[in-house]
């Protein structure tokens, strides 16, 4: 009996803090968008950033692509996300610039249906003025020709020269193609100029350009990671709280669950699309100092997420 009303009273305790606590998030917004640095070199080249399971599940988290089989560079049929990796581990480049790229100059990764002629154009590799070369014509080879174009030609000339066989280097100012100075301040970003000479987020005669403006709004919405451990994270317009604790996003599954264990001032509302750059962890049930019983009856202190056994109520 005395074990039954002690977890009675702290389950009381638990709804009464639940109740008397409001929520108070706090609106953030975004770095604004900077030409002259679009990602980090080290992110280019960080090429365990995802493995290949990572990616297929990431794939099918925003679309179809996950499901399509399609032939790699040495004619062996692959999942999309096996040629992705394969080709990153083999260049020594982040996955997570592939996929950035696929999106930029396809919309693959969120596309439900693609085309065969967004298959076979996949990254953009060799298409110029609306034409492209045969030669890479078909996914597979257009993740390993931008692959290893970016790390043995882009990034060996950087090492060499300083600048690639266009002009583009860091502290190089140079005109885009639609007509915007720009500065890059490393070498990730003078590849992505080389790559494509946009600046992007213009107008010309009309038509709206993405290119490297694109590539850098992909990026931010799905891989910069841009809080840290123990931030308390809300999306717009979204009921639900999410900490992010070891590069994870864990739920609150209930407002006790939150509010025994942090500030509800501290809340940060983010974007729409924000928590999708973070894989989903163990969801957090209970409110701090709860009293759990297992199947045994075995009474638990819960403490953070460590279960601490109760020897008797009169102990306790």
């Amino acid at each position: 009996m005395a074990k039954k009303r002690l977890i009675k009273l702290f389950t009381l305790y638990s709804l009464l803090f639940t109740l008397l606590i409001p929520l108070f998030p706090v609106q953030v917004q975004g770095a604004p968008f900077n030409p002259d640095f679009i990602i980090s070199d080290s992110e280019l080249i960080d090429y365990k950033a995802m493995s290949e399971k990572t990616i297929h599940e990431f794939l099918n988290r925003w679309g179809t692509l996950g499901s399509y089989t399609t032939e790699n560079i040495y004619g062996e049929k692959k999942k999309v996300s096996e040629i992705i990796w394969e080709a990153s581990q083999k260049f020594r480049l982040n996955p997570q610039f592939l996929l950035a790229l696929l999106q930029k100059e396809q919309s693959l990764i969120t596309t439900t249906n693609p085309s065969q002629k967004q298959y076979d154009w996949a990254t953009g590799f060799s298409c110029y003025g609306g034409k492209c070369n045969n030669d890479y014509k078909g996914f597979g080879k257009q993740v390993y020709y931008a692959a290893q174009r970016t790390r043995e030609k882009y990034l060996n000339e950087l090492e060499q020269n300083g600048r690639t066989f266009t002009g583009w280097g860091p502290g190089i100012t140079k005109t885009t193609l639609d007509g915007i100075n720009v500065t890059p301040l490393n070498k990730a970003t003078a590849c992505l100029y080389t790559y494509n000479p946009y600046q992007g987020g213009t107008v010309i005669e009309g038509r709206l350009i993405g290119a490297n403006y694109n590539f850098w709004k992909i990026w931010n919405c799905w891989f910069t990671k841009i809080y840290p451990d123990g931030t308390l994270l809300q999306e717009e317009e979204s009921p639900g709280v999410w900490l992010i604790q070891n590069d994870l996003k864990r739920p609150f599954l209930t407002r006790g669950a939150l509010l025994s264990r942090y500030d509800p001032q501290k809340i940060i509302v983010t974007p729409k699309g924000n928590l999708q750059r973070y894989e989903t962890g163990k969801p957090i049930k209970f409110a701090e100092y709860s009293l759990l019983e297992s199947p045994k009856g075995t009474v638990y202190l819960l403490v953070g997420d460590n279960r601490r056994g109760i020897a008797s109520s009169e102990v306790f």
